[in-house]
């Protein structure tokens, strides 16, 4: 099979022209989604190329319902949340 060159341009193309329209404020996945390029091989070139890209957060952000807040036995563990 013979190397494309242009297709391997036009996918740098579609990463660059995306995360300069967000100013760089965008994940991996997000470029994926909206470039239509699987998510390592966007990953490969933003590496590659060395784009300001976040990494996207595997944990998700902590949160607990408001009654299970104020339920909590004392104020000490209020202020740990």
């Amino acid at each position: 099979m013979r190397p494309r060159p242009f297709k391997d341009l036009a996918r740098r193309f579609l990463i660059r022209r995306y995360g300069i329209s967000v100013n760089w404020n965008c994940t991996y996945r997000e470029i994926a989604q909206v470039t239509g390029i699987p998510e390592a091989r966007v990953s490969r070139i933003c590496r590659q190329h060395g784009y300001p890209v976040e990494h996207d957060n595997q944990r998700p952000v902590p949160y607990m319902p408001v009654d299970k807040f104020f339920a909590l036995p004392n104020s000490v563990a209020r202020n740990l949340y």
